[in-house]
């Protein structure tokens, strides 16, 4: 609020309600802030808590109706940028980065550290160590333990 006062609990229901409508009709989050006298943060705070309480029906509903217009200003950027305007190419791919996020298709990728022996075996070990623990381990300490391993397993001993 632009005058530091906070909300009351109703007056924020309302403006919680007002920001998702704005958005809803196509409003950027700075206009909305310029609106009601608040900062950009404010605004896309109250939008997120906003949406996070809407079912599931409605945010899909939302999420279809930006990656419309999305679509929209991709479609109309690439006609530009096929007359020539590079700019509009650079929206284009702008409308595109927000329609992998919007989607969450920019999520981080998780991966999973299995050490082998030279057969391509995992390696068993009586060190106490976790799948945590290997995972925390560089890359030059999983190789280390997988050189021992190599080395205890062609001596025909185990890992100690």
């Amino acid at each position: 609020m632009a005058n530091g006062k906070r909300r009351t609990k109703i007056e924020l229901a309302e403006f919680e309600a007002k920001v998702v409508q704005l958005r809803r009709n196509g409003v950027p989050l700075d206009r909305i802030a310029q609106s009601t006298g608040d900062n950009v943060s404010t605004v896309w705070r109250a939008y997120q808590r906003a949406i996070s309480r809407i079912p599931a029906a409605e945010v899909k509903e939302l999420r279809d109706l930006h990656s419309a217009r999305l679509e929209e200003v991709f479609r109309l950027s690439m006609a530009l940028g096929h007359r020539g305007s590079v700019s509009a190419l650079g929206q284009a791919l702008k409308a595109l980065k927000q329609q992998a996020k919007l989607f969450g298709l920019n999520a981080p990728v998780v991966t999973k550290t299995i050490i082998v022996d030279a057969d391509g075996e995992p390696i068993k070990t009586n060190l106490g160590l976790t799948a945590q623990d290997l995972d925390e381990m560089t890359v030059a300490e999983r190789d280390t333990i997988r050189r021992i391993a190599e080395r205890q397993a062609t001596r025909g001993a185990t890992l100690h």
